[in-house]
C-alpha cells in the first residue's frame, strides 16, 4: 500500500530535519509495518538537526541526472581514491587503507551469507576487490556480477579479475537491469553517495534482482561518521584531511531509518551491527 499511495519512509536527514523525527516514523513500527525491526531512538535536538544541514535538490530530469553522473565520473577518476582502489585491487594497499579490522569484519559477514554454488551480485564495486573476494567464498560453481559506474575502474577489474563465472559490467547501481536473480546482493560503502531521489530506483534494482530467499548486505559509516566527515568538509571548504576529501555523502544516511524504507520494497532488516560508532553493516532478507 506503501508503494501504491507514493509514500517514502524518512531515511536521509533533510535540511529542516524534519524526516529525522522519531515519532514521525513510530506509527508505521507500532502498527507492524516492518516486521522484526526494533525502534531505535534518534537524536533530536535544535543543534543536531542544524548539524544535518545537507539541502534536498529537487529531483532532476533524467537528462540532467545523466550529465550529473558524467560530470561526477569524470571527476572521480583523477581523484586519488581512484587510484587507491585500484592498489587495493592488485595487492599493493591494504583494504580501506590502515584500518585493518573493517575489511576483515566485511570478510565475516560474506563469508556467512555466500556459500559454494552462491550466485552473488556487488553493487557499486569500485574496482573488484570486494567482488573478487564474493567469486573466492562462492567457489568454482558459484556466479558472481560486479557493477561499477566508473569506466576506469570497470576497464581495470575486467583486465586482472574477470574469469569463468566472475564478470564486471559499467552502469548504474540505481537503474541496471542483469535479467537475472541472485542469492546475495552486496552494496559496501555505497548507498551514502547515492542521492535520496534515486532511492526508489535503486530499490526496485534491488528487487528486480532478488528472489524469495535473497539476503542484502549493506555496509556504510554510521550517523556519526558521516555528519564528522561533512563537517570536516563544510569546515574547510571541502578540503578535508586524510581520505576525507575524498568522500562526498549526497546526504546524511540514518542507518536505523533504512529498515523503515526498505519494508515498503518488500525487504525485512534481519541484523544491523555497529562497530565503535563508526561504521553499520545491515543484512535485508526479502518477506513479500
Amino acid at each position: 500500500p506503501f508503494r501504491r499511495s507514493g509514500f517514502r519512509p524518512p531515511l536521509a536527514c533533510r535540511a529542516d530535519g524534519a524526516d529525522a523525527h522519531p515519532h514521525r516514523m513510530f506509527p508505521w513500527l507500532l502498527f507492524g509495518a516492518v516486521p522484526s525491526v526494533h525502534f531505535i531512538p534518534v537524536l533530536d535536538t535544535p543543534a543536531w538537526r542544524s548539524t544535518c544541514r545537507t539541502a534536498v535538490s529537487a529531483e532532476p530530469t533524467p537528462a540532467d541526472y545523466e550529465s550529473v553522473l558524467t560530470r561526477e565520473v569524470s571527476g572521480y577518476e583523477l581523484s586519488p581514491r581512484y587510484q587507491q582502489k585500484i592498489n587495493e585491487m592488485l595487492g599493493k594497499r591494504p583494504f580501506f587503507g590502515s584500518n585493518s579490522v573493517r575489511p576483515a569484519r566485511i570478510a565475516n559477514a560474506m563469508a556467512k551469507l555466500i556459500k559454494p554454488g552462491s550466485s552473488v551480485l556487488d553493487l557499486a564495486c569500485a574496482s573488484g576487490a570486494i567482488t573478487a573476494l564474493a567469486k573466492r567464498l562462492a567457489g568454482p560453481s558459484g556466479y558472481v556480477a560486479g557493477v561499477e559506474l566508473v569506466p576506469g575502474w570497470v576497464r581495470v577489474a575486467k583486465q586482472h579479475l574477470e574469469q569463468p563465472g566472475l564478470e564486471f559490467f559499467q552502469g548504474d547501481a540505481t537503474s541496471v537491469r542483469l535479467n537475472r536473480t541472485f542469492d546475495v546482493i552486496l552494496m559496501n560503502d555505497a548507498f551514502e553517495h547515492i542521492p535520496s531521489y534515486r532511492h526508489d530506483s535503486l530499490w526496485r534494482t534491488l528487487r528486480a534482482h532478488a528472489h524469495a530467499m535473497t539476503r542484502v548486505f549493506m555496509h556504510l559509516p554510521s550517523t556519526r561518521k558521516q555528519m564528522r566527515i561533512s563537517e570536516a568538509l563544510h569546515a574547510t571548504g571541502g578540503h578535508g584531511g586524510g581520505g576525507m576529501r575524498q568522500q562526498y555523502f549526497e546526504e546524511v544516511v540514518v542507518p536505523a531509518h533504512l529498515g523503515v524504507q526498505a519494508a515498503c520494497y518488500g525487504f525485512m532488516m534481519e541484523a544491523m551491527d555497529t562497530f565503535r560508532e563508526e561504521m553499520v553493516s545491515i543484512t535485508l532478507s526479502r518477506f513479500i
